[in-house]
């Protein structure tokens, strides 16, 4: 990502902002870390998510628009996150 801002611009255009009414949507969970001014920011987000519906359906939604950034663009150490699901039962 260019930035944070950006981050949520997209996460709106997918629908996926978080919204405390359904309690399910992305949630940024630290900053944003510039790498490169203007050029990649890291954060670490979550996916809060009906566990009916599970996450992989929002989690396809962002890879489809993120991934599209070439392989050689980063290095590979500044991909420090992985995707993990945490599902709570009541």
């Amino acid at each position: 990502m260019p930035d944070f801002a950006a981050f949520l611009a997209a996460l709106d255009d997918l629908g996926l902002t978080y919204d405390p009414y359904t309690r399910t949507g992305v949630i940024v969970s630290m900053p944003a870390i510039p790498l490169e001014p203007g050029a990649l920011a890291q954060f670490v987000f979550c996916i809060a998510y009906n566990p009916a519906e599970g996450y992989e359906g929002v989690f396809d939604r962002l890879d489809a628009r993120f991934a599209t950034v070439p392989a050689d663009s980063y290095d590979a150490s500044q991909h420090v996150g992985t995707s993990t699901a945490v599902s709570f039962s009541s």
